[in-house]
């Protein structure tokens, strides 16, 4: 079985969502590729250009609701788990790739 690959990239950011994120606990959260979701786990976050990011900065990187980081940082400092939801025996033997997902701590 084969490890999920993050792709990192020198010009893409994570949009940190700061009012959900809990830095005592380790657990940041992200802004989802939708823009409207949120979700702890890199390989669900948006990757977001930088002339997108550029072009709102009040938006994705405020230092208030949101900051924006590359996803080479946050890439280093991901820690691989087993999500909960994937702790069902019958879910793990039919998609594989549920078994590991990384998270930015």
């Amino acid at each position: 079985m084969s490890r999920p690959t993050l792709k990192i990239s020198l010009n893409e950011y994570f949009i940190v969502d700061l009012k959900r994120t809990h830095a005592n606990k380790g657990a940041a959260v992200f802004v989802g590729r939708d823009l409207v979701s949120r979700t702890r786990y890199l390989e669900e976050a948006g990757r977001f250009p930088e002339a997108l990011v550029n072009a709102a900065l009040d938006r994705f990187d405020n230092g208030t609701t949101t900051r924006a980081i590359l996803t080479c940082s946050v890439a280093k400092l991901g820690l691989t788990i087993v999500p909960a939801g994937s702790m069902h025996l019958n879910r793990l033997f039919t998609d594989p790739s549920l078994t590991v997902a990384r998270q930015a701590i």
